[in-house]
């Protein structure tokens, strides 16, 4: 500690202002080594191991108290040094080659010298103690601590200066010791071992080696993010997979109802095995196809199978029953053929536009499927067109007449709605409720037809079959719609 040099308060030595009137202090006097005072106290790490030697060191033979000890930094002595320790067994001390200087065994001195050892240190393991070896004069006594070279060999120095590689591991050499596995030794920087010998630390480390790159991880999908989610929800995976299972039974279940529906009550009943025994080959095959589809699709639907191969089973089923009637009649006029041809592209468009409102195919199909349809009605036939002729018959026609005619312009009009199936996600432009109208427009009017007639109670109590007879195509385009639409999807997911 210090006096401020203006208020007289006390200071530390290395405070160059002092902290109470901010006065600048002049620079504390440079110390060297271990008389160097340290910020928090004036005892350095040399004082600390005086007192602690003093206190753990056993007291002289016969009681006698020892001497005090010495200076802890001493003057260097004139004189000779104390000569090499005479060459004694000991298991510590390694053959030295005759080359090799010998160890100095006196006291280190200089301004960067140690000062004495603490017991607990321990001694250089160079050797025995300088056990009666004659003092030179003016030395200090070194009080029970042995004095060695920087240089001397030592477990881990072989002379010269170098590390020790012992034969079988590490402490080979010491009796009773067990081997160890060699390792490189790099003693910790410290006062005691500095010296020319020593200025460079054992197995100094090298520069750092490279963190190896991280192994590439399999690669596997990310979750998704919130854009992501909502990019994904156009494209769903397998919408139809239930649903198309759910069709194919109850409408199966329909076929199955429509051939076992009596075509005739009175007077006596007439059913669809009847009329196939009766009927000529091609009479029998449309009630046969009824009756195998129906059966069919309720197997396929019971049957368990990935969506796509149901669904291909599904559609080619209600494809060939929808069209087996124009290709057994060979109806080759395509003014019948483009509507039956744009409704089958309708159907499954729409079904997909509703599922997949992001893609472009279910509105080329939807397009396509309108084009188709209303082609024919747009032609003139005969210098007239077929459109406007509809429309003269709805104004033309009394009372009761005008509501067939207004049923194929409302069938027209709901065509061309499905021509909404153009707006942009996410509006499903009502593509489900528009492809369920259209499937379900021939049962409206047959029925309608039979209410204007005045035939549906007689229908009803005299030939059950025509009041039904509309839901096997209905049921046809049903297995066609769902059944395409799970196909083409499985291609957009």
């Amino acid at each position: 500690m210090k006096k401020c040099a203006s208020c007289s308060k006390d200071l530390p030595d290395a405070a160059l202002h002092c902290v109470f009137c901010g006065a600048k202090q002049p620079p504390a006097p440079a110390t060297t080594g271990g008389l160097a005072k340290t910020v928090m106290g004036s005892y350095s790490a040399n004082d600390v191991l005086d007192q602690l030697r003093n206190q753990q060191q056993p007291p002289a033979a016969g009681g006698a108290p020892r001497p005090a000890p010495g200076p802890a930094y001493p003057a260097p002595a004139p004189g000779p040094a104390y000569p090499a320790p005479a060459p004694g067994p000991s298991p510590y001390q390694r053959p030295m080659p005759a080359s090799a200087p010998p160890p100095m065994s006196g006291p280190m001195s200089g301004p960067g010298a140690p000062g004495p050892m603490h017991p607990s240190v321990g001694p250089t393991l160079a050797g025995p103690p300088n056990v009666g070896a004659p003092p030179s004069a003016g030395a200090p006594p070194q009080h029970g601590v042995p004095a060695a070279s920087h240089a001397a060999p030592t477990l881990f120095v072989a002379p010269g200066g170098g590390p020790v590689q012992p034969q079988g591991g590490l402490g080979a050499n010491i009796p009773g010791a067990r081997p160890m596995p060699q390792q490189p030794f790099a003693p910790p920087a410290s006062p005691y071992n500095a010296g020319p010998a020593s200025a460079q630390p054992f197995n100094a480390p090298g520069p750092a080696a490279p963190i190896p790159a991280p192994l590439p991880l399999p690669s596997q999908p990310h979750p998704y993010l919130a854009s992501q989610a909502t990019a994904r929800s156009g494209r769903p995976i397998e919408p139809w997979k239930d649903s198309l299972r759910l069709m194919m039974f109850l409408w199966g279940g329909v076929l199955l109802v429509v051939f076992a529906t009596p075509f005739r009550i009175k007077p006596s009943l007439w059913f669809s095995w009847d009329q196939i025994i009766e009927s000529s080959g091609r009479d029998k095959l449309s009630l046969l196809i009824v009756a195998a589809v129906g059966l069919l699709s309720i197997v396929l639907a019971l049957i368990p199978t990935s969506p796509a191969p149901r669904g291909l089973i599904a559609g080619l089923l209600g494809l060939v029953a929808f069209a087996h009637p124009f290709v057994l009649d060979e109806v080759t006029d395509w003014r019948l053929i483009a509507p039956i041809a744009g409704t089958l592209l309708l159907i499954p468009g729409l079904f997909i536009r509703e599922e997949y409102r992001e893609s472009i195919l279910p509105r080329i199909m939807v397009t396509l499927g309108v084009i188709a349809f209303l082609l024919p009605l747009l032609l003139p036939v005969d210098s007239k067109l077929p459109l406007v002729e509809l429309f003269k018959e709805v104004i033309d026609q009394p009372g009761k007449g005008k509501v067939m005619p207004l049923l194929h312009v409302g069938q027209i009009v709901l065509v061309v709605l499905t021509l909404l199936a153009w707006l942009p996600a996410p509006a499903s432009g009502g593509a489900a409720v528009f492809a369920w109208l259209l499937l379900l427009w021939p049962g409206i009017e047959h029925l309608t037809g039979l209410v204007l007639a005045d035939r549906i109670v007689d229908a009803a109590t005299e030939a059950p079959n025509t009041l039904i007879g509309w839901a096997a195509g209905t049921a046809y385009l049903v297995l066609v719609g769902y059944g395409f639409a799970t196909i083409i999807g499985k291609k957009l997911e």
